[in-house]
């Protein structure tokens, strides 16, 4: 099932697009593009391995309340924190590549796919008798909403401040 789930991120287009001279996305902060695409492949790669450890490993890097992962009403606080963070900011580091808004929507839409991919994974290797974890996906869709609409305030400020100078 990882193989799977690795096809679908090699495909991902803004995250392998390689720069070409006649667009290239802003530098993040000052950073190289080629910086941060190496740094987004990193970071979302690392989010999908520890999606997939085991619930035991999960545990204990407490990410994970316990064996039994989840219960329709315990889902705790800080797991669901995890996937905003997890999610919202892969997709504020693959926004950073995005030329325009219908870029950053395709990134928004990327990273929401490997969560769901990631989520069927979980459930065919692991919950099967649990059932699937769709609170987890509402989760990720939350966290990249939410940096989506910050990444949007943040674009609008940073172009009426640079329309001023």
């Amino acid at each position: 099932m990882f193989e799977e789930v690795w096809c679908i991120v090699r495909s991902m287009s803004i995250l392998l697009r390689n720069d070409s001279p006649r667009s290239t996305p802003v530098s993040a902060f000052g950073i190289p593009p080629r910086i941060v695409r190496w740094f987004a492949r990193l970071w979302i790669s690392a989010v999908i391995v520890g999606s997939l450890l085991p619930g035991s490993a999960k545990a204990t890097l407490r990410g994970s309340e316990s064996k039994h992962i989840h219960a329709r009403s315990a889902v705790s606080l800080k797991h669901r924190l995890l996937h905003f963070f997890a999610f919202g900011s892969s997709f504020f580091v693959l926004s950073r590549l995005a030329i325009g808004r219908r870029e950053e929507l395709q990134a928004a839409g990327e990273v929401m796919t490997i969560g769901c991919l990631v989520e069927l994974a979980q459930y065919f290797i692991y919950s099967y008798r649990y059932g699937f974890e769709w609170w987890d996906v509402r989760d990720d869709a939350i966290g990249i909403a939410v940096t989506f609409l910050l990444v949007q305030i943040a674009n609008r400020v940073n172009s009426a401040v640079g329309s001023r100078s």
